[in-house]
Protein backbone atom coordinates (compact mmCIF):
# COMPACT_ATOMS: atom_id res chain seq x y z
CA UNK A 1 0.00 0.00 0.00
CA UNK A 2 1.17 3.36 -0.85
CA UNK A 3 -0.60 6.92 -0.59
CA UNK A 4 0.97 9.44 -2.10
CA UNK A 5 -0.51 13.55 -1.77
CA UNK A 6 0.31 16.65 -3.42
CA UNK A 7 -0.79 20.04 -2.33
CA UNK A 8 -0.06 23.72 -2.99
CA UNK A 9 0.83 25.30 0.15
CA UNK A 10 -0.98 28.50 -0.09
CA UNK A 11 -4.06 26.78 -0.11
CA UNK A 12 -4.25 25.86 3.51
CA UNK A 13 -5.31 28.62 5.76
CA UNK A 14 -3.71 29.97 8.63
CA UNK A 15 -5.97 28.35 11.10
CA UNK A 16 -5.00 25.01 9.77
CA UNK A 17 -1.64 25.99 9.97
CA UNK A 18 -1.90 27.22 13.38
CA UNK A 19 -4.04 23.73 14.26
CA UNK A 20 -1.16 21.68 13.44
CA UNK A 21 1.20 23.44 15.52
CA UNK A 22 -0.78 23.20 18.08
CA UNK A 23 -0.62 19.57 17.43
CA UNK A 24 2.39 19.53 16.77
CA UNK A 25 5.58 17.91 19.00
CA UNK A 26 7.67 20.10 21.47
CA UNK A 27 10.96 19.20 19.12
CA UNK A 28 9.16 20.34 15.92
CA UNK A 29 7.77 23.46 17.13
CA UNK A 30 11.79 24.03 18.23
CA UNK A 31 12.63 23.18 14.78
CA UNK A 32 10.16 25.64 13.20
CA UNK A 33 11.53 28.27 15.35
CA UNK A 34 15.26 27.85 13.43
CA UNK A 35 13.84 28.37 10.07
CA UNK A 36 14.46 31.57 9.17
CA UNK A 37 11.17 32.51 6.52
CA UNK A 38 7.55 32.20 6.88
CA UNK A 39 7.60 30.07 3.79
CA UNK A 40 10.10 27.61 4.89
CA UNK A 41 7.87 27.38 7.84
CA UNK A 42 4.48 27.47 6.04
CA UNK A 43 6.05 24.73 3.58
CA UNK A 44 7.12 22.00 6.83
CA UNK A 45 3.52 22.94 8.21
CA UNK A 46 1.64 22.06 5.29
CA UNK A 47 3.55 19.06 4.65
CA UNK A 48 2.71 17.67 8.00
CA UNK A 49 -1.02 18.83 7.67
CA UNK A 50 -1.22 16.83 4.12
CA UNK A 51 0.38 14.07 6.33
CA UNK A 52 -1.80 14.45 9.30
CA UNK A 53 -5.13 14.19 6.88
CA UNK A 54 -3.54 11.06 4.90
CA UNK A 55 -3.04 9.33 8.11
CA UNK A 56 -6.85 10.43 9.36
CA UNK A 57 -8.44 9.08 6.01
CA UNK A 58 -6.18 5.35 6.13
CA UNK A 59 -5.71 4.87 9.64
CA UNK A 60 -8.53 6.93 11.13
CA UNK A 61 -6.02 8.32 13.81
CA UNK A 62 -5.97 11.86 14.42
CA UNK A 63 -4.29 11.87 17.48
CA UNK A 64 -0.33 10.41 17.29
CA UNK A 65 2.81 11.88 18.19
CA UNK A 66 5.90 11.16 15.83
CA UNK A 67 9.26 10.36 17.58
CA UNK A 68 12.81 10.72 16.11
CA UNK A 69 15.71 8.23 15.38
CA UNK A 70 19.07 8.84 16.59
CA UNK A 71 19.69 10.69 13.12
CA UNK A 72 16.76 12.94 13.60
CA UNK A 73 14.55 10.93 11.04
CA UNK A 74 10.79 11.23 11.72
CA UNK A 75 8.91 7.88 12.57
CA UNK A 76 5.34 6.67 13.17
CA UNK A 77 5.17 3.17 14.79
CA UNK A 78 1.98 1.95 12.69
CA UNK A 79 3.15 3.29 9.26
CA UNK A 80 6.37 4.30 7.19
CA UNK A 81 5.87 7.90 5.45
CA UNK A 82 7.99 10.72 3.98
CA UNK A 83 8.08 14.68 3.69
CA UNK A 84 9.03 17.24 1.09
CA UNK A 85 8.59 20.45 -0.18
CA UNK A 86 9.09 23.06 -2.52
CA UNK A 87 8.44 26.13 -3.05
CA UNK A 88 4.47 25.95 -3.54
CA UNK A 89 3.82 22.50 -3.19
CA UNK A 90 3.95 19.88 -0.32
CA UNK A 91 4.10 16.79 -0.51
CA UNK A 92 3.76 13.04 1.55
CA UNK A 93 4.09 9.30 0.99
CA UNK A 94 2.58 7.02 3.44
CA UNK A 95 3.37 2.69 3.06
CA UNK A 96 3.74 -0.31 4.81
CA UNK A 97 7.68 -0.52 3.50
CA UNK A 98 10.48 2.18 3.74
CA UNK A 99 9.47 4.61 1.85
CA UNK A 100 11.23 8.39 0.56
CA UNK A 101 9.47 11.12 -1.90
CA UNK A 102 11.36 14.12 -2.77
CA UNK A 103 9.58 17.36 -4.86
CA UNK A 104 11.63 20.16 -6.58
CA UNK A 105 10.39 22.69 -8.80
CA UNK A 106 11.97 22.75 -12.36
CA UNK A 107 14.51 25.69 -12.23
CA UNK A 108 18.06 26.39 -14.37
CA UNK A 109 20.72 24.36 -12.73
CA UNK A 110 24.15 25.33 -13.74
CA UNK A 111 26.25 23.04 -16.25
CA UNK A 112 28.29 20.80 -13.78
CA UNK A 113 27.58 21.66 -10.70
CA UNK A 114 26.78 19.30 -7.58
CA UNK A 115 27.97 16.15 -10.12
CA UNK A 116 29.71 14.25 -7.35
CA UNK A 117 26.65 12.33 -5.83
CA UNK A 118 26.57 10.47 -9.48
CA UNK A 119 27.57 8.13 -10.89
CA UNK A 120 29.42 7.51 -14.37
CA UNK A 121 26.50 6.44 -16.10
CA UNK A 122 24.53 9.02 -14.51
CA UNK A 123 26.90 11.81 -15.72
CA UNK A 124 26.60 10.05 -18.98
CA UNK A 125 22.91 10.23 -18.87
CA UNK A 126 23.31 13.99 -18.04
CA UNK A 127 25.69 15.10 -20.62
CA UNK A 128 23.14 13.70 -23.14
CA UNK A 129 20.19 14.85 -22.18
CA UNK A 130 18.49 17.26 -24.35
CA UNK A 131 16.99 19.34 -21.06
CA UNK A 132 19.92 19.20 -18.61
CA UNK A 133 18.20 20.93 -15.97
CA UNK A 134 15.32 18.93 -15.83
CA UNK A 135 17.16 16.08 -16.28
CA UNK A 136 19.75 17.03 -13.20
CA UNK A 137 16.51 17.43 -11.08
CA UNK A 138 15.16 14.39 -11.95
CA UNK A 139 17.99 12.78 -10.80
CA UNK A 140 18.86 14.80 -7.49
CA UNK A 141 15.22 13.84 -6.48
CA UNK A 142 15.15 10.38 -7.01
CA UNK A 143 18.93 10.52 -5.09
CA UNK A 144 17.15 12.22 -2.45
CA UNK A 145 13.86 10.17 -2.02
CA UNK A 146 16.78 7.18 -1.93
CA UNK A 147 18.18 8.44 0.90
CA UNK A 148 14.80 9.41 2.82
CA UNK A 149 14.29 5.40 2.28
CA UNK A 150 17.51 4.30 3.02
CA UNK A 151 20.13 3.95 6.03
CA UNK A 152 22.34 4.71 2.98
CA UNK A 153 24.76 7.94 3.63
CA UNK A 154 25.02 10.72 1.35
CA UNK A 155 29.04 9.83 0.80
CA UNK A 156 27.56 6.61 -0.90
CA UNK A 157 25.29 8.05 -3.32
CA UNK A 158 27.68 8.33 -6.38
CA UNK A 159 27.99 4.29 -5.63
CA UNK A 160 23.87 3.89 -6.49
CA UNK A 161 22.37 4.51 -9.86
CA UNK A 162 18.90 5.96 -9.52
CA UNK A 163 18.35 6.04 -13.59
CA UNK A 164 16.89 2.17 -13.48
CA UNK A 165 15.04 0.15 -10.31
CA UNK A 166 17.16 -2.44 -8.30
CA UNK A 167 17.40 -5.35 -6.48
CA UNK A 168 16.25 -3.62 -3.13
CA UNK A 169 14.82 -0.30 -4.83
CA UNK A 170 11.93 0.86 -7.06
CA UNK A 171 11.85 4.28 -8.19
CA UNK A 172 8.51 6.13 -9.64
CA UNK A 173 9.03 9.94 -10.94
CA UNK A 174 6.84 12.18 -12.67
CA UNK A 175 6.18 16.10 -13.64
CA UNK A 176 3.96 17.67 -12.18
CA UNK A 177 2.86 21.44 -12.59
CA UNK A 178 6.81 22.03 -13.29
CA UNK A 179 7.74 19.95 -10.26
CA UNK A 180 9.29 16.93 -10.71
CA UNK A 181 8.35 14.06 -7.63
CA UNK A 182 10.44 11.27 -7.29
CA UNK A 183 9.49 8.40 -5.06
CA UNK A 184 11.29 5.40 -3.67
CA UNK A 185 10.49 2.30 -2.26
CA UNK A 186 12.32 -0.44 -0.51
CA UNK A 187 11.66 -3.71 -1.83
Amino acid sequence: MIKRCIANINNFSEGELENEYKLSDENYKHKLLTYKSDKKKRQSLSARLILRNAISEIYGKCDYEISYTENGKPILPFCKFSLSHSEDFAACVISDKDIGIDIEKVRTVKKGSNLHFLTAEEIEFLKSSKDYSASFIYLWTRKESLLKCSNISSKELSLISVLEDTDNFIFKTENYQNYIISVCELI
